[in-house]
């Protein structure tokens, strides 16, 4: 018998997961720099009337979400699915979940995206096909890491 480890085959979910994740980060980078850049908006053309009703003055705080929370995070998320790092200062969520810290984060970005969509329509009570699609990306990326293989997969024993 060899002293190797057996390698463990990736599941297929995850190249699929990855590629939500790779979508949703270059959205997101690039939006979120538009409206860092240009917290008026008027860059994106989203009007500043949109912001009446929100706690926000500007597209500033949105943007900034955006950039660090679905951009860099999916990143950091991607990265994480790939590699598996043993990071201790996230090692309480895995004691805690008995999973990767990696798929408790990738599952909580598409859960955030999905409460960003409905939270976004919710204050702006404006419609826009992109909130289906994002929404759509959110419930995938939360539903494919709740798959079997990819709970096995990341499963920490």
């Amino acid at each position: 018998m060899s002293s190797r480890r057996k390698r463990v085959r990736r599941p297929f979910s995850l190249y699929i997961l990855t590629g939500c994740l790779l979508f949703l980060a270059m959205g997101a980078l690039g939006g979120g720099a538009s409206l860092i850049a240009d917290p008026s908006g008027s860059a994106m053309q989203m009007p500043s009337a949109w912001l009446q009703g929100t706690p926000f003055g500007s597209y500033l705080v949105p943007g900034l979400f955006l950039f660090v929370i679905f951009g860099v995070g999916s990143l950091v998320a991607v990265y994480a699915l790939w590699m598996r790092p043993k990071w201790t200062v996230l090692a309480d969520i895995t004691r805690g979940t008995h999973e990767h810290f990696a798929w408790v984060t990738t599952f909580v970005i598409g859960i955030l995206l999905v409460a960003w969509i409905v939270v976004q329509y919710a204050l702006l009570r404006e419609f826009h096909p992109f909130q289906v699609l994002f929404g759509l990306l959110g419930v995938v990326i939360a539903g494919l890491d709740m798959l079997p293989a990819m709970r096995r997969y990341y499963a920490v024993k």
